[in-house]
């Protein structure tokens, strides 16, 4: 245990990065949470936005329901009212009676929402980087940890093997 090298820096670093799915955590780092609150807050307006919508054009719709086409929320609209409600065709059912269209009055909001999306990979892109540049510092002592762990657990699974089976050391005669 004595050759295990201690690395304050890394596990300063590591400690908090990740959340207990292993994304990266909203506290790595202040912009990140405050990106990622303002994509909450886009969700929710484009939420609040897509119900009054799904209201507005119900007797046009194939469904109740939303649906999400390329990271954007559309409404299911029958084919024959493709002219009814303006906006981008995402796409076309299987059976081809409804078509995905993004109203007009959500692409602000999509696209602002996508804006804060690619905001937040970016951010998320800077801190592996950065986070990969502090390991690349310490690869020698990581590599040194990593092989006195192995040998250690290589030890310890003799170990508990010798105790599974009663084992001895052989005597020579």
């Amino acid at each position: 245990f004595e050759a295990i090298i201690p690395l304050p820096e890394l596990n300063k670093a590591f400690s908090g990065l990740l959340d207990t799915d292993g994304n990266i955590a909203d506290t790595a780092s202040g912009e990140l949470k405050r990106i990622r609150r303002q994509i909450k807050l886009s969700e929710q307006k484009v939420f609040n936005q897509t119900s009054k919508l799904l209201t507005k054009y119900s007797n046009l719709l194939q469904s109740d329901q939303p649906a999400l086409r390329n990271e954007r929320m559309v409404l299911p609209v029958k084919d024959r009212h493709l002219k009814s409600i303006p906006g981008i065709i995402h796409g076309r059912s299987s059976s081809g009676q409804t078509l995905f269209i993004e109203p007009a009055e959500l692409m602000e909001i999509n696209n602002q929402l996508d804006g804060l999306r690619s905001e937040e990979y970016r951010k998320i892109h800077r801190i592996l980087v950065s986070l990969a540049d502090l390991v690349r510092t310490q690869v020698l002592d990581i590599r040194q940890n990593w092989e006195t762990l192995c040998y250690l657990d290589a030890l310890s699974a003799k170990v508990h093997w010798a105790v599974e089976f009663a084992a001895h050391p052989v005597s020579i005669s």
